[in-house]
């Protein structure tokens, strides 16, 4: 049990050395060059064996940054893209609702200007 307890404090501490070593060795590094940062988000439904999407977009002037999705956590509800818009200008959000009843889903675009 020992040996357990061992290998999997050491994948903690290398996953915790990976992720530092990913995002920069300098707290906000990541966050240097982003001014005027700006969350949009866009809802829609999707009804019972529908399937249906978004895209969240910027305004002008700025840039997609990330993004991501909110819904329902039932596992009926599959999120079948949650990625960059093709533009580079939003967020793409996808869904097919197999759970019987209208399920709201919300995606979200993180935008900014560059400095």
């Amino acid at each position: 049990m020992t040996s357990v307890w061992r290998r999997a404090g050491l994948s903690i501490l290398l996953t915790t050395a990976i992720g530092a070593a990913v995002m920069g060795a300098v707290p906000g590094a990541a966050y240097a060059d982003v001014v005027n940062r700006q969350v949009v988000t866009g809802s829609f439904t999707v009804q019972a064996g529908q399937g249906w999407d978004t895209v969240v977009s910027c305004p002008a002037g700025k840039v997609a940054t990330g993004g991501g999705y909110s819904g329902s956590a039932d596992p009926n509800l599959m999120i079948d893209y949650d990625r960059p818009a093709t533009s580079g200008q939003g967020w793409h959000v996808h869904a097919t609702n197999w759970t019987g009843v209208a399920q709201t889903i919300t995606g979200y675009v993180v935008c900014a200007t560059g400095n």
